[in-house]
């Protein structure tokens, strides 16, 4: 596989990218088959390793250890699969009819609430600091 990587540093080769990519999708594949994981949300951090593996291949390093690459991929889907993992985690906590978010609603729609004022107050400092920045010019640096 290492010598296959090296030939996949030339993007101009094309055939050696496809025959990475035929080597490596199945071994992808392997890993999440143990998640328990929709087809769709599988083919998701597939491929967003084979495009990390496509971004990142120039600059890895070719290490003589054979089982680098193969750990390298491994840890880029792993990570992948966290991210997509506490993603679900957010969404499941935050769903349309979750008491969460229907407590954030009421709390935004309350005008006394303490996060109403803080949203109002970082509003207001966004809004003076651009019109500073537009007016700016018109003032000597003394004045």
């Amino acid at each position: 596989m290492l010598s296959l990587l090296q030939e996949a540093h030339d993007r101009t080769n094309h055939e050696a990218w496809w025959r990475l990519v035929s080597l490596c999708k199945p071994l992808l594949y392997g890993w999440l088959r143990c998640q328990d994981l929709q087809q769709v949300d599988a083919d998701d951090l597939v491929q967003e390793t084979l495009a990390t593996l496509a971004l990142e291949a120039p600059a890895l390093q070719t290490c003589r250890h054979p089982r680098a690459f193969r750990c390298w991929l491994y840890k880029v889907l792993n990570n992948r699969l966290r991210n997509f993992l506490r993603a679900q985690q957010v969404r499941s906590i935050c769903h349309s009819g979750s008491e969460l978010l229907a407590q954030f609603a009421d709390t935004i729609d309350d005008s006394r609430s303490d996060l109403t004022r803080r949203f109002g107050e970082e509003h207001d400092r966004h809004i003076a600091h651009q019109m500073m920045e537009r007016i700016e010019p018109e003032f000597h640096p003394k004045s």
